[in-house]
């Protein structure tokens, strides 16, 4: 699946899911089947993340190289701050998910946690301190930088990227592959849409709640309108970087040209009107119609 339909997907699904946000889906399953859900999300999405970029990033250099991946023919730009952010939201996210399911496995989601759940706490914040670093090296996207660095540090640099891209080819080319990356796609996915419930269900309830009683008090919608706008802009952005973080650096990777650009901008776009188009609906309920 392409950044592109990621966005769309995401969109669509999230849209349909927020406008039926009625059904109260933590109540409707045993908890010891949301723990496990939740469990099995977070160790799907530690995999499902570092495979996908993977890929992207090998078959980026396998295009530029032409197909000689062992020249020193350094890709990668520095991305800058704004993915340093994404790669720290997903773990609070994926922390998030495990907290989820120990307080499922616990029996009692507004509850306090057993001794042994606060113990697990604590590995998984070990471990997704681990994870962020980990991550960060192994999907080599950081640039080296090359002035500082001695001609033996630049050599040892290459030693490991050479073997790095020798293995990821062996990967790419494995016919297994676009088999694991449906499934890793698809494990993305899941994770967007149940952190796109998780946070905008209530971000939308809060903007409905705000509109329909700036309404009824008689504030001006050129006060209402832009606020809740520029709002929702702002919280859709600083959302969607970590939740299509394995994306943004395929399309980072890939897009090198304006029209290309544009595309993925716009499907950003459609994604962020479809995930806040509760509260857009209520704005036009209430201000337009």
């Amino acid at each position: 699946m392409s950044p592109i339909k990621f966005n769309i997907a995401l969109g669509i699904v999230s849209l349909i899911s927020l406008l039926f946000g009625n059904v109260n889906w933590l109540q409707s399953v045993p908890l010891w089947v949301l723990g496990l859900f939740f469990t099995v999300l977070y160790i799907a999405d530690f995999w499902a993340f570092l495979f996908k970029i993977r890929i992207a990033r090998i078959r980026q250099i396998v295009e530029v190289t032409k197909g000689n991946v062992l020249t020193r023919h350094f890709i990668p730009e520095d991305p800058g701050c704004m993915i340093m952010y994404a790669f720290i939201m997903r773990l609070v996210i994926r922390f998030s998910f495990m907290l989820l399911a120990l307080f499922s496995f616990s029996g009692d989601l507004s509850g306090d946690l057993p001794n042994w759940a606060i113990v697990f706490v604590i590995l998984v914040t070990l471990f997704e301190v681990f994870n962020l670093m980990y991550s960060m090296f192994e999907t080599r996207i950081f640039k080296m930088n090359k002035e500082d660095d001695s001609e033996k540090e630049e050599d040892e640099y290459w030693e490991e990227e050479f073997k790095w891209r020798e293995k990821s080819l062996k990967i790419l080319k494995d016919p297994r592959t676009p088999l694991k990356e449906t499934i890793a796609v698809i494990a993305l996915l899941l994770t967007g849409f149940v952190t796109t419930i998780a946070f905008w269900d209530q971000a939308n309830g809060d903007f409905i709640s705000f509109i329909i009683r700036s309404a009824r008090e008689g504030e001006s919608p050129y006060f209402v309108i832009p606020m809740i706008l520029i709002s929702s802009f702002v919280l859709c952005l600083f959302f969607l970087i970590p939740v299509r973080l394995a994306f943004w650096v395929e399309e980072y990777l890939k897009a090198d040209e304006k029209h290309e650009k544009r595309k993925y901008r716009w499907s950003i776009f459609f994604a962020g009107v479809m995930i806040t188009g509760p509260t857009l609906l209520q704005l036009i309920k209430s201000y337009v119609l």
